[in-house]
């Protein structure tokens, strides 16, 4: 039996960024991933360009993790655009322990599973 502190599920940009920030604070954590790569929209699959705060003003710019992943991914940017990766179509249970879960599914779907509270729609005005 596999028991973390925090548990991360989802792993596009939220998620990659809060299991990193949870391993930074030196917290046991895992992240849960159903896709072949991490990134979400910004993965490989995708190809959406990570703008936040600069994608409405030049003057801005995204810091923090994200800006470390954002550095990462244009210098090795060429070599991923040269080689290939297969997605795999094999699926795993895993039963995994934690005390603490993020869910960074961008659906709900951890906190939905869960019997958490939500609400659909958007918030009024004012």
């Amino acid at each position: 039996m596999e028991k973390y502190e925090v548990i991360v599920c989802g792993g596009g940009l939220s998620g990659v960024c809060a299991a990193i920030a949870a391993g930074r604070y030196g917290l046991k954590t895992a992240i849960v991933q159903d896709r072949p790569v991490f990134g979400g929209n910004a993965s490989s699959e995708i190809r959406v360009n990570i703008g936040g705060a600069c994608a409405r003003n030049c003057w801005a710019r995204e810091t923090g993790i994200i800006n470390e992943l954002f550095l990462e991914e244009r210098r090795i940017n060429y070599e991923y655009h040269r080689s290939s990766y297969t997605n795999s179509k094999r699926e795993k249970e895993f039963v995994i322990y934690g005390d603490f879960f993020i869910d960074a599914t961008g659906d709900g779907v951890v906190a939905f599973s869960s019997g958490a509270e939500y609400k659909i729609g958007r918030e009024g005005k004012d």
